[in-house]
């Protein structure tokens, strides 16, 4: 994706340039404005939001890419899980993963969810983040505390985006906080 974007050079003097596509205009800090017939072509191309390396990626198995009756949250945890096992082996890892998506089913459980694939959306988790308690004062978790939570489900979501279970990964634009 090309964007062209603004960008502020800073002169001597206190003087500033804005660039954008076709011209340049400097500014002195005495408020005098003079326009440089000037073309400078600024092009910035984005890295993929979603740009996980592939040491860190849940990969899909091939046997869950021939299951196409994955239709509940449920089924879809199971074969995540099953993914999850078998690339990590870290036994304080496997834990934490399974206790986020579980609270995470929990969550979707209490609000009255139908836990049907086709029915989730980044509402549904960016409203599980924020609903995050401590247990032990009642206190929202601190941002370093969520981070487990917030990387559970997107992981979830691209992998079940990469088995073709969802359209998009609707969870790769909700934020920590």
């Amino acid at each position: 994706m090309l964007a062209r974007i603004q960008v502020r050079f800073l002169l001597h003097r206190g003087a500033v340039m804005h660039a954008r596509s076709s011209r340049v205009t400097c500014v002195k800090k005495g408020g005098n404005q003079h326009k440089i017939p000037y073309s400078v072509g600024i092009a910035y191309k984005h890295p993929p939001v979603d740009n996980v390396p592939s040491e860190f990626r849940v990969d899909v198995l091939e046997e869950a890419l021939n299951i196409q009756e994955i239709e509940t949250v449920e089924k879809a945890i199971e074969v995540y899980w099953q993914a999850f096992y078998r690339k990590f082996h870290s036994r304080e890892g496997r834990r934490h993963r399974r206790q986020s998506l579980q609270m995470f089913r929990q969550y979707l459980t209490s609000q009255g969810h139908s836990l049907k694939l086709k029915d989730l959306t980044s509402a549904e988790g960016q409203g599980f983040l924020d609903s995050l308690m401590n247990h032990y004062n009642g206190m929202p978790l601190q941002a370093n505390s969520k981070r487990k939570y917030w990387k559970a489900i997107r992981s979830f979501s691209r992998f079940l985006h990469q088995m073709g279970l969802l359209e998009e990964n609707i969870f790769l634009i909700i934020k920590q906080q």
